[in-house]
């Protein structure tokens, strides 16, 4: 069986209550991921919306908040729910800086097409040079 996960891993050189707040909070969250971000907490339960570059919908429901160490979310494009995935940060203190994991699984298969589109082409890669972009701005340090 193939696994259809995403990892990938950053150090960030910010103290991990920054990157607590660039994962949390939804303005600081749609600088560096590049979309519109409408969430209204970063709670367990609460659900909303990103809308990325592309015009992509896709609804979330943040699963898990261990604040400072971990956030998870489940996210999937409005008209394909079946394509659901859980997207999960974990941080931890690295020197002076933050090591960030993120892991991104498939929910569910549905015939063998779950998540086929939503982890085409590994957008971590691109979405996480964002992060560290937004974390090297002279906007980051006044946050």
């Amino acid at each position: 069986m193939i696994e259809l996960v995403v990892r990938r891993s950053v150090d960030l050189p910010a103290p991990v209550e920054d990157i607590w707040s660039m994962l949390t909070d939804p303005a600081r969250l749609a600088e560096w991921l590049g979309a519109e971000v409408d969430l209204a907490s970063a709670e367990p339960g609460a659900d909303g919306r990103v809308v990325d570059a592309g015009g992509l919908v896709r609804r979330l429901v943040v699963d898990t908040v261990e604040p400072g160490r971990r956030f998870a979310f489940t996210w999937w494009p409005a008209e394909r729910p079946e394509d659901a995935t859980t997207v999960a940060f974990t941080l931890a203190a690295d020197g002076q800086g933050t090591r960030l994991d993120v892991e991104e699984a498939p929910v569910a298969r549905a015939g063998g097409r779950a998540c086929t589109l939503a982890l085409a082409g590994d957008p971590w890669g691109e979405r996480l040079l964002g992060l560290e972009l937004a974390v090297l701005s002279p906007l980051a340090v006044l946050a």
